[in-house]
């Protein structure tokens, strides 16, 4: 029966990293055939006992003590089989009724894993102590998992699962989970290890506010890495960890170990060509991250649209740099630069949804490689907006010195714009009417007779600027950008100044891919305020946020962040009512097609 799980496992493991349809086959197969080999093993009740159960599934007159150990063990295996069986059925079929199908099996699974829970507490007869270790492990993991997801919703949401039996508090996720790690040799210890090690390296880093157990994650690496050695897994995750340390070069090196440990799942290699572009492109080596970018486009189904806007990202970056150094003749920067628009303008065929939805990052970067074809072949740095985009700056705050060149970057990037005739890559001229405000991010500026912005005579600008005309949209781009290094370099009263340029700016961006950075900048404030302990403030942003802005790119990443501020905000002041008003904002989230 565990050599069935271990196998479905393994084989869901296995289609998700590769999302092949003959891998998809495979692990549905395998899946049900786990399920199949429960299910025979599980102890077979009436079907006066199956009406009583569904009446009352949680009914303390059933006698577990009757039942053996396998038949025990046949109920959490089957629960954990059918929560695979759900998701990879989301993964190879996306139709409405598999959707409405899935929902009814994690209910299933659900009360499943709430029957394991009543038969660790009630019984009292095991066959051996190694067999209730093992299923407390499992039961302790299962429960963990689903409240650790649950807790990420809304509360007004949860209140209303909570009537169908579900339950989401993030603490006891967490103290499940490590209950389940501390029981030695529980057949889950290590899967519950790798669920922590996730939480807390991605997840929270993604949809949270980038807030670790730092001593948690080091000390499960290490314990689990002085036994497994040579584990992709726990390489991955000590790789992880000294990236969010801000120790790039260590976590370079275990990222490489990670993949030359095995060969067997290669898919598996491109998780460490994700984090290995991260690491290169923080130290803005263009060409390097584009070379794992391209190798994600070559070997990773999972995202084929941003890969390659990423990709044409990174090797723009380089082509402006090469020209700013006098590395490239005119010929050549044309010719790469035609380059960068054909990859750039494949960008929207390589559209892919799940769940039918298309994913977040994906619609973000087909915005944005229209607005690059639409301008001529050109953006404001791209590369370090997917960095903001992906929450590559919160895994900076403990490199300052990194984001010291980051900013310099930036910095020489804006005088580019601001001192450039036709900045680079961009021939446009964008009109304002004249009911728009004079004020415009990174300095002074005044309207020409044509409605043009140009910049104010009485401020110093540089030399050959006579005729230039500026695009408010990227110089609120780099204004964001400069404000979240100067978030992480501990100068908060610089970062909220940018923050707040971009929010008074409001009026000026007229393009609706660039509305996106008013509520995402609000957003900053907001987590600006927390960082300082300003809470009260705080709490009038999300508010504002949450109901001023809706219908922008990555609109739900915000009001995931936004729903962990208010947590942060609830836990610290032990106010437990001040969203619910907001929570159905939370629901209509922008990413729909």
């Amino acid at each position: 029966m565990y050599a069935g799980l271990a196998h479905a496992t393994l084989s869901f493991l296995r289609a998700a990293l590769t999302l092949e349809q003959a891998d998809l086959r495979a692990a549905q197969e395998s899946v049900q055939n786990s399920m199949a080999v429960s299910n025979r093993m599980r102890r077979q009740v009436s079907t006066a006992a199956m009406l009583a159960r569904f009446l009352s599934p949680y009914s303390r007159t059933t006698d577990y003590d009757c039942y053996t150990d396998s038949q025990i063990h046949a109920e959490l295996v089957n629960a954990e089989s059918m929560l695979l069986h759900t998701l990879i059925s989301f993964l190879a079929d996306q139709s409405v009724i598999c959707l409405i199908k899935g929902a009814f099996r994690i209910r299933t699974c659900h009360q499943r894993y709430k029957e394991c829970i009543q038969i660790l507490s009630s019984r009292q007869n095991w066959g051996s102590q190694e067999a209730r270790r093992h299923f407390e492990s499992g039961v302790r993991m299962g429960n963990g998992i689903f409240n650790l997801l649950m807790s990420y919703l809304p509360r007004r949401v949860l209140r209303f699962l909570e009537y169908v039996g579900f339950s989401g508090s993030r603490s006891t996720a967490i103290s499940e989970l490590e209950s389940s790690i501390e029981l030695a040799d529980g057949l889950r210890s290590v899967l519950s290890a790798l669920v922590i090690l996730t939480y807390h390296s991605y997840v929270e880093n993604l949809f949270g506010l980038g807030l670790y157990d730092e001593e948690k994650v080091r000390y499960l690496n290490e314990k689990f890495l002085a036994t497994f050695k040579d584990s992709a897994f726990f390489l991955l995750f000590k790789g992880r960890y000294n990236q969010m340390i801000g120790n790039l070069d260590e976590a370079l090196v275990s990222f490489q170990r990670c993949i030359d440990a095995q060969n067997d799942w290669k898919q598996f290699h491109s998780i460490c060509h994700w984090e290995m572009m991260w690491c290169y492109s923080v130290r803005m080596d263009w060409l390097k991250a584009a070379h794992y970018a391209n190798l994600l486009r070559a070997h990773s189904k999972w995202s084929p649209a941003s890969y390659t806007y990423q990709y044409a990202a990174f090797l723009y970056e380089q082509l402006l740099q090469d020209q700013q150094e006098a590395k490239v003749s005119d010929e050549e920067y044309e010719k790469r630069l035609a380059e960068i628009g054909e990859l750039m303008k494949s960008v929207p065929s390589l559209r892919i949804r799940y769940a039918g939805k298309t994913i977040p990052a994906d619609k973000f970067a087909i915005e944005r490689s229209i607005r690059f074809c639409n301008q001529n072949n050109g953006l404001t740095m791209p590369a370090m907006e997917f960095l903001y985009i992906w929450n590559i700056f919160c895994i900076l705050k403990n490199n300052k010195p990194q984001v010291e060149k980051i900013l310099k970057f930036i910095d020489q990037r804006r005088d580019q714009i601001l001192g450039t005739t036709n900045p680079v890559g961009q021939s446009n001229r964008l009109t304002v009417g004249n009911n728009r405000s004079d004020k415009c991010t990174g300095g002074k500026f005044e309207q020409d007779n044509d409605g043009t912005l140009k910049p104010d005579e009485s401020e110093p600008r540089p030399v050959g600027d006579s005729h230039a005309s500026y695009n408010p949209e990227d110089l609120c781009i780099i204004s964001l950008l400069k404000g979240m290094c100067h978030k992480h370099l501990c100068q908060f009263e610089l970062a909220e100044r940018c923050f707040q340029e971009v929010i008074d700016n409001r009026e000026k961006i007229m393009e609706k891919q660039e509305r996106f950075l008013v509520p995402h900048a609000a957003m900053e404030l907001t987590l600006l305020k927390l960082d300082q302990m300003q809470y009260e403030e705080a709490r009038v942003l999300i508010k504002s946020t949450r109901s001023e802005y809706t219908n922008y790119l990555l609109e739900t990443i915000v009001h995931f962040r936004l729903h962990a501020a208010s947590r942060v905000i609830r836990l610290a002041t032990k106010t437990a009512d001040f969203e619910a008003s907001e929570d159905d904002h939370y629901l209509k989230g922008e990413e729909g097609n």
